[in-house]
């Protein structure tokens, strides 16, 4: 049997982030990855391969050089199960392995509702290369799609599809588009822009059956509506994947693989990570799910650290996340104020709109901001931005002032840098316009 001081099962951001960064700890280690798949991919890349943006091979990284340039080694095959007595585990392929420590990475898999005609062909979910595959495999013959889900993956698939020119209708049980990523006012910009281009919307509406004989052929919702379909892309969420922990007797919830804030789980050498954890809020303390490739490349180093003996806790996500339909660029951090409402938080809120760069240049286009401040310490929870112009650059920059925990009396007064064709005059930096607006809000000028 193979020993090694660190073992990872799963490959995808969050066991490639846990086993270099371990080797950046520790140079002497042996470090092994089991994974399933002879490739990883890059999910967020998925949708972008529908519509010819990249190639499909895009998707996938070649990450064995980079592994063995690093001392890692890989191996292809399934665990199948854990012995948390000898610190050894047991493969498919009948092999075996002794760990010092073992990291669950094992990610997530797509959530399919119990729904009559779910398992007819072209009704597919997104989650891998071969899923992308299969739908390139019939895409050509598509006059209409359904697309069940307006998150972030669902809209980049109505996008995918209506630039192939495919008749597209999205169904959401929510009222709103992005209803986990941006108040409704603010994604009603995206609505708006949806159906200026055709794209039939069923918001507040559930899907009940899909109809067809071998293959779909159309979709019935909840209030009776049929809706013609050739392919149906189910986009509803995905589910922590905890069935090999649960089996090996580690602690599971609801939401995930339980762990504290060094990601150990009950067994004290063994580690979680990434969508298969039950994450919990920066902000509030409470269980909180966040299904992010960025999420887990930090929640990795974070357990690097610890097996290392460099303790550093973890305080939780705030999950900051952008995305690009047509020409609209959104994002959050943190609470939106729709998401804080409902959270029954205390806080105060301001709007600004300014120019992505002075408005004489070419380019120009407005920049519409949100942040959200605790009302008795006034300090960041949450931030919202949209334009035609990249917004991660604020997101990213509003991300860190969260974790840093800074207060609108910090940022009423930062210092920034100008420049007119890339960012509006310097009196109207929208997070000092917005961190002012609350400190009169507050009366504290």
């Amino acid at each position: 049997m193979n020993e090694y001081d660190v073992i990872v099962i799963g490959a995808g951001p969050a066991g490639l982030s846990c086993a270099r960064f371990s080797r950046k700890l520790n140079p002497r280690w042996r470090i092994l990855i089991i994974r399933r798949q002879k490739k990883s991919i890059i999910p967020c890349a998925l949708p972008y391969a529908l519509d010819g943006t990249i190639k499909t091979d895009d998707c996938i990284k070649s990450d064995e050089k980079l592994l063995r340039s690093a001392n890692i080694d890989l191996v292809i095959d399934e665990v199948e199960s854990i012995s948390c007595e000898d610190n050894s585990l047991a493969a498919k392929s009948g092999k075996s392995f002794g760990y010092n420590n073992l990291v669950l990475a094992t990610g997530s898999f797509p959530f399919v509702p119990p729904i009559p005609g779910a398992n007819l062909k072209n009704v597919f979910s997104i989650k891998d290369h071969p899923d992308i595959l299969s739908i390139l495999e019939i895409v050509e013959d598509v006059r209409k799609a359904v697309v069940v889900g307006a998150g972030f993956i669902g809209l980049e698939l109505v996008n995918a599809f209506y630039n192939r020119g495919i008749e597209v209708n999205l169904v959401e049980m929510e009222s709103v588009c992005l209803p986990q990523n941006l108040s409704s006012d603010f994604s009603e910009n995206i609505k708006k822009d949806l159906e200026a281009r055709g794209v039939k919307l069923f918001l507040g509406k559930v899907l009940k059956e899909i109809k067809g004989e071998e293959k779909v052929k159309e979709c019935i919702l909840d209030d009776g509506t049929k809706i013609e379909a050739d392919l149906v892309v189910l986009s509803v969420g995905v589910r922590a994947d905890v069935s090999l922990a649960q089996k090996s007797g580690i602690d599971v919830t609801q939401k995930g693989i339980k762990v504290n804030e060094y990601f150990q789980t009950n067994i004290q050498n063994i580690y979680a990570v990434g969508d298969c954890v039950s994450g919990k809020s920066f902000i509030t303390g409470k269980p909180m799910n966040g299904f992010l490739a960025t999420n887990a490349v930090v929640e990795g180093k974070f357990a690097a650290m610890n097996i290392a003996g460099k303790k550093r806790p973890f305080a939780g996500i705030i999950n900051p996340a952008v995305t690009k339909i047509f020409d609209l660029s959104c994002g959050a951090a943190g609470f939106t104020r729709d998401a804080a409402e409902k959270e029954g938080l205390r806080f105060l809120s301001s709007d600004t709109e300014v120019y992505s760069r002075e408005k004489s240049f070419p380019g120009a286009v407005p920049l519409k901001m949100r942040l959200i401040f605790d009302r008795d310490t006034l300090t960041l929870i949450g931030a919202e931005a949209l334009s035609k112009e990249n917004v991660s650059w604020i997101i990213n920059m509003l991300s860190l002032a969260i974790l840093n925990k800074n207060n609108a009396r910090e940022l009423a007064f930062m210092q920034y840098c100008g420049h007119p064709p890339q960012i509006d005059v310097p009196a109207k930096m929208p997070i000092v316009l917005c961190a002012v607006d609350v400190l009169k809000q507050a009366k504290e000028l």
